[in-house]
């Protein structure tokens, strides 16, 4: 028996590197990682502990598991790909556990474990100092989480909004009070870029900006049972109302068009909706191919539609989708059965990856990456992320 509980033992105090590898956001799990060309080649730069990551590969070499992840070079101006050692890593399977919910955008997620906490991956930015707010692991009670650009935001059970990053509300989520001079607590948050939206507990829907201004999107009691933040330069707010999806606050005037918002007219029986936004494809400052709004909602039957023709052909098959989530230039859906499915022009990235995905309770995209949440607790990866220089 005693030998028994020693091998046990052992077994519990194997390194987090015995894990099953998995692809995705982790951090440095101490000061000087030795950051190589190739695994055991030559050293490129050092990294510190706690700085990010995201796994893409890895292979056994010199009695060793080395990770090719992208990361930033040792100024953490330059995004490069570099080889690590594994247990210089703090990886996903072991940054991620216990979770319930995800949130994603741009380069980076983050994640609501079952107790409350939350905990948090991707790009944290080449200027720490100018974060503003409690970093994610110091929350507690949270009930919900967002994020925005290099931004995250937690809903917590009191109704209350904490919020860590470099743009956003900056405490623009306080001072929405009644006639009577109480606060009004959220009891929704929603995210993206620079848009941070919350439904009140009287129904209201409101916009919060970085410059702590706010302003009302629909007035209490407004029956709205869904909604979802968007690209401001499009439309920061759309939502769902007697199963249509309303908006009242266009932004610019080359966002959604006419024949836009005439399809969106006769959508009925739409029970949850997402918006999103495809990147202008770049060659150099010259644009290639403009961006363009992407939209999808869920129908009370779990089918799906598209505003985007091309894309809304490409789910017209799909059947008992529960939550969909819009990524740059793709869509991802997940199934009853926990299950994902991707469409869009960047579909082909993630397909192998989500193949093998199953009991899968919650999904996330962030810009070219996109994240599941299993039954079970972990987080999954697929696609891949390019730390940004700006």
């Amino acid at each position: 028996m005693k030998r028994l509980f020693c091998i046990l033992l052992l077994l519990c105090l194997l390194p987090v590197s015995g894990l099953a590898h998995q692809k995705g956001f982790g951090v440095y799990a101490m000061d000087a990682v030795n950051a190589r060309q190739s695994p055991g080649g030559d050293i490129l730069f050092k990294k510190q502990k706690g700085e990010e990551l995201y796994i893409l590969s890895w292979q056994e070499s010199g009695g060793h598991t080395w990770y090719e992840v992208n990361t930033y070079d040792a100024r953490r101006i330059k995004p490069v790909t570099a080889w690590v050692r594994s247990d210089m890593v703090i990886p996903p399977e072991a940054l991620f556990t216990d979770v319930v919910q995800v949130a994603a955008d741009c380069n980076l997620v983050v994640a609501l474990k079952k107790d409350g906490t939350a905990v948090m991956g991707g790009e944290l930015h080449k200027y720490p100092h100018l974060m503003f707010g409690e970093f994610p692991h110091t929350w507690h009670q949270v009930k919900q989480v967002a994020a925005g650009f290099l931004t995250v935001y937690g809903l917590k059970e009191d109704g209350s909004i904490c919020q860590w990053g470099l743009r956003g509300p900056a405490n623009g989520t306080t001072g929405v009070r009644d006639a009577n001079g109480i606060p009004i607590r959220f009891c929704a948050i929603d995210a993206m870029q620079d848009t941070f939206l919350g439904l009140m507990a009287d129904g209201s829907l409101y916009s919060f900006k970085e410059n702590g201004q706010f302003r009302q999107v629909m007035p209490p009691g407004s029956g709205i049972t869904d909604f979802s933040a968007n690209n401001g330069f499009y439309d920061e707010a759309v939502f769902v109302r007697g199963g249509q999806v309303t908006s009242l606050s266009v932004f610019h005037e080359s966002g959604f068009s006419d024949q836009d918002w005439e399809a969106l007219a006769q959508w009925r029986d739409i029970v949850h909706i997402e918006a999103g936004f495809r990147s202008p494809q770049m060659a150099g400052i010259a644009v290639i191919e403009e961006g363009a709004p992407m939209m999808a909602g869920i129908r009370t039957d779990g089918r799906v539609i598209a505003l985007d023709p091309a894309l809304n052909q490409e789910v017209s098959g799909w059947a008992d989708i529960v939550e969909i989530q819009t990524g740059d230039g793709f869509l991802l859906g997940l199934r009853q059965d926990g299950s994902v499915v991707v469409a869009g022009k960047r579909g082909h990235l993630f397909t192998q990856d989500i193949k093998a995905w199953e009991d899968i309770v919650d999904i996330a995209c962030g810009e070219s990456f996109c994240a599941g949440v299993t039954r079970d607790g972990r987080v999954l990866f697929a696609g891949e992320v390019a730390f940004s220089h700006n």
